[in-house]
């Protein structure tokens, strides 16, 4: 999984408004769908620079049975009393303003449901020291042996793509 990791940090460089380190990576393993973790942690490091400033480290690390998947931002940091809404479907996030932030209200809650096809979690939490927001996708690990054997093999299954909502299915293909 740290290969994956790092493999998602050079992509968010290419993030507008992005400023991307590497932070540690953990040394485990875990039965994923690499497009689909990608996708997650590329969706949070989008909201880092839109909503973050842009400051973002990402890295991984071991918790007992699930791997810590990371996005750490140095922003505003999120209110106590937003942190589980905002992985609803359709919700935004308010602004200085007072109006809601820009956005469909849908990348979180992708991001949720892909942790959750993978048996795991997404949540947001205030790093260990300074401003910001950590974003956090849990998965379960694996050992060696069963990476090794992967999918096939006796109680070992690659987890399913998880459909996206109707509303944010795209194509290139035009109609005419």
């Amino acid at each position: 999984m740290g290969a994956l990791v790092e493999r998602v940090a050079v992509k968010a460089r290419g993030i507008e408004g992005a400023e991307v380190q590497l932070g540690r990576t953990a040394a485990a393993y875990a039965l994923v769908d690499p497009a689909r973790i990608t996708q997650a942690l590329l969706q949070l490091a989008q909201n880092g620079a839109s909503h973050g400033g842009g400051d973002l480290l990402i890295g991984s690390r071991r918790r007992g049975a699930a791997l810590e998947l990371f996005v750490r931002d140095h922003g505003p940091g999120v209110p106590a009393d937003q942190r589980k809404r905002i992985f609803d479907r359709f919700h935004r996030g308010v602004g200085d303003d007072g109006r809601g932030a820009g956005g469909s209200g849908l990348g979180l809650s992708i991001v949720s449901a892909i942790a959750e096809s993978h048996g795991g979690t997404a949540r947001v939490q205030d790093p260990a020291e300074g401003p910001g927001a950590e974003f956090v996708l849990s998965v379960p690990v694996v050992d060696a042996v069963a990476a090794r054997e992967g999918p096939g093999q006796p109680g070992i299954a690659v987890p399913p793509r998880p459909p996206l909502p109707d509303t944010v299915r795209t194509s290139n293909r035009r109609e005419g």
